[in-house]
């Protein structure tokens, strides 16, 4: 591993590993370099002044090549720089004296080693050089609002669209942070987080025949991950191993959990079928749902009494007809684009447990139930029976029976026949004698190779990358990473799909719903983008191509405009992500509505049961005065009590059982720091408007008791204030406190 034109070894982990045998005996050497800068020559001999330069989205991108990379093009005007990405990460930068006070220690804490990206840093200063240009395909949530160029340069593209469209950009350039392997995996990497594009994007890129290059940035602290993402080292026409082998990963922090969302989480949770296949993606949503999974599986009785005690009719029809509320016995299948923190805690629940396997006969046999993952006599003649071989065996169907684990991996294949010790048979020999000789020394115990879930990127904080870290071998060969063109569509190998997928729930969030069932997810009515359309697009449609299979929107029924709430449910909105043909399942906090196959005016009636109670009557005159609804239809009293007040007595005697915590899975600030959090949050909600600055200042005047908030004043460098100005922070924020 790590081929270098004169260094044979290159210490990994701490061992000297060998990398090639000796050039003169005509070995492939695969470059390694160890500066930066004899990189970037590599780069530009290879390929030219003109880059145009592909990294993944998100976690994957080799840092120290980038900020290599981009400096050379700032000191040389002729080089053209292109960069093509996605989900730019950025070390949060405070905004305001108290930001960095609360943040300042947490930034240092979470990001301490993390080598921040060059070209982010200026973009955001607005001083990026005009021979450098940054196209990204998905933004950090409301991350380039504000920023006109960004805005123009942004690419709205699905996200299987991702490599054909790098290509049609003339990418000559591919960089991605891998992990190095060891062991018995010595001479691989691991593209780990970021299989996603980059396993598709490599060999057709190759294949145009124009110059290009892929080079591999080494990271030790990058988890090794298996599946299509373990690849040789000759993946890469070149490895650069900086100087220290590692360095710290992003973390990206662990959001708080609302009320609302858990409502949210909860109602998602009832709709997932056991011996099905789950996607879901990150934040507090995705956090809801992984939770509420967890609580269905180690506390049913109470899970089954709080979705009754909540549940309209409307949602308790959905969960009769298309969900489930008991535990998971044969456990669920995780098909993802992003792997997220929850999936491993549902591994840990005993929930995604469902192996699925790469063998279309033996997958279709384990859904008919007419094998088990046990392996016996009965497991070979069921596949004999089905076609899955014919007697006489050959070296071919010999050897796909040892990899699927049918023949124990003792077993050695030649062109004559099977041995195992000092026993053998041929295969010409009759069909009982090679049977007989089968069952008695050469069966397996367990068919082999099965998989839990199928990831395509991973991105989570410091806890998550430890955990990944820690998996045992068996754990790791059951969590497979993969490329995006195999998860979130059927175009690949769609007979194994089917198979593997069945029950699907694809849930993902949006940011508004209309009243005909349209999604908007991505942006605004006036053209600006908040993030993007990812996957959402591929796993709604393949909700519908899937039998027994559902797409689940989340939805946060209302939102904080300048202190007053509005509403997410809207008559109609001039930017659309999913389209209304497209209409399947919406849960807010307040239930299910069940769009798929109903007409205009039972998804606005199914909607308005969901929707916030404030908001209800004039979404109602105005699908009557578009004709929409029939002008005497009127929302039934059940759900005319839709509000925060109701969903916090519904959920108040679980809270003081102690589910529903702010942090479900933990976070690493400390309780000081959650207080002031909580407290930071609604100063700087006040703060929005004017007359909110107002109340906050009156507050602020009144001398209260400070009694019990030394610490976290301390904590916010305000236990000594000096000066006038730090005195009436100190008040804000002690009013705030004790609130």
């Amino acid at each position: 591993m790590l081929l270098s034109d004169n260094v044979l070894y290159v210490e990994v982990r701490g061992e000297k590993i060998k990398t090639a045998d000796d050039p003169a005996q005509g070995t492939s050497v695969i470059p390694s370099y160890f500066d930066t800068d004899q990189c970037i020559e590599k780069i530009i001999s290879t390929v030219g002044s003109t880059l145009v330069v592909g990294v993944p989205l998100g976690l994957g991108k080799p840092n120290l090549l980038i900020n290599a990379l981009y400096q050379r093009a700032r000191q040389d005007p002729e080089i053209s720089l292109t960069i093509l990405t996605a989900l730019t990460l950025e070390v949060p930068q405070p905004k305001s004296d108290l930001e960095a006070r609360f943040m300042g220690p947490l930034i240092e804490r979470w990001f301490r080693g993390y080598p921040e990206l060059d070209y982010a840093r200026d973009r955001a200063a607005r001083t990026l050089p005009p021979n450098v240009t940054i196209h990204e395909f998905f933004f950090a949530p409301g991350q380039f609002l504000h920023d006109a160029r960004s805005q123009q340069q942004y690419i709205s593209s699905n996200y299987t669209h991702i490599a054909r469209d790098m290509l049609s950009r003339s990418t000559n350039v591919i960089m991605q942070m891998v992990s190095p392997g060891e062991g018995e995996h010595a001479g691989n990497v691991s593209l780990s987080c970021n299989p996603d594009v980059t396993l598709e994007l490599v060999p057709k890129l190759r294949a145009t025949g124009r110059p290009c290059i892929a080079i591999g940035e080494v990271n030790e602290d990058l988890p090794y991950m298996y599946g299509d993402a373990d690849v040789n080292a000759d993946f890469f026409d070149a490895l650069f191993v900086p100087p220290q082998k590692s360095y710290t990963l992003f973390s990206a922090p662990k959001p708080s959990v609302s009320i609302a969302d858990y409502m949210i989480g909860l109602y998602a949770s009832t709709l997932v079928k056991d011996n099905g296949t789950l996607q879901v993606g990150i934040g507090s949503l995705g956090d809801a749902v992984t939770y509420c999974l967890c609580k269905r599986q180690s506390d049913n009785d109470k899970y089954r009494a709080l979705v009754e005690s909540v549940s309209n009719t409307q949602s308790r029809g959905l969960l009769e007809s298309v969900g489930d509320d008991d535990v998971f016995t044969q456990g669920l299948y995780g098909a993802t684009e992003m792997f997220i923190d929850g999936f491993l805690h549902l591994f840990d629940a005993g929930i995604l447990k469902r192996r699925v396997y790469d063998d279309p006969l033996i997958q279709r046999l384990l859904n008919d139930e007419l094998i088990d993952e046990g392996v016996n006599a009965k497991t070979l003649d069921t596949l004999e029976h089905h076609g899955g071989f014919t007697y006489p065996l050959n070296e071919t169907s010999a050897t796909r029976l040892k990899e699927s684990g049918v023949l124990c991996d003792a077993v050695s294949i030649d062109a004559l026949g099977l041995k195992i010790h000092s026993d053998h048979v041929r295969f010409d020999d009759n069909r009982e004698k090679v049977r007989q000789f089968i069952c008695a020394h050469a069966l397996g115990e367990r068919l082999a190779n099965p998989t839990v879930m199928h990831g395509g990127f991973f991105l989570g904080d410091q806890t998550f990358y430890q955990r990944l870290r820690e998996l045992t071998d068996e754990e790791r060969a059951l969590l497979k990473m993969t490329s995006v063109a195999r998860i979130n569509q059927l175009y690949r190998n769609e007979e194994l799909d089917r198979l593997q997928r069945i029950n699907s729930r694809f849930i993902n969030t949006c940011l508004m719903v209309t009243l005909n069932g349209a999604v908007v997810s991505d942006g605004l009515d006036d053209m600006r983008v908040i993030s993007g359309v990812g996957g959402q697009y591929n796993f709604v449609v393949m909700a519908h191509a899937l039998d027994n299979s559902r797409s689940i929107i989340k939805l946060r029924s209302t939102y904080n405009d300048k202190g007053k709430p509005r509403s997410n449910i809207v008559v109609s909105y001039g930017n659309v992500t999913i389209p209304r043909h497209l209409r399947d399942i919406v849960v807010t906090e307040y239930g299910c509505a069940d769009l798929r196959g109903c007409s205009d005016a039972e998804c606005i009636a199914a909607l308005l049961n969901i929707a916030d109670s404030r908001f209800q009557a004039e979404l109602l005159q105005a699908a009557k005065a578009s004709g929409k609804i029939d002008a005497s239809y009127q929302i039934p009293s059940e759900y005319r009590d839709n509000t925060p007040a109701r969903l916090a007595a519904q959920v108040q005697p679980y809270s003081e059982q102690g589910w529903f915590a702010p942090f479900p899975f933990g976070t690493d600030l400390s309780d000081e720091e959650i207080t002031l959090g909580k407290a930071l949050k609604s100063l700087a909600a006040d703060v929005r408007t004017s007359s909110g600055k107002a109340r906050a200042f009156a507050r602020a005047l009144i001398k209260g008791s400070g009694q019990g908030q030394e610490n976290l004043l301390a904590r916010m460098s305000l236990d000594k204030p000096q000066g006038v100005t730090e005195r009436i922070t100190q008040r804000l924020v002690s009013a705030y406190l004790r609130q």
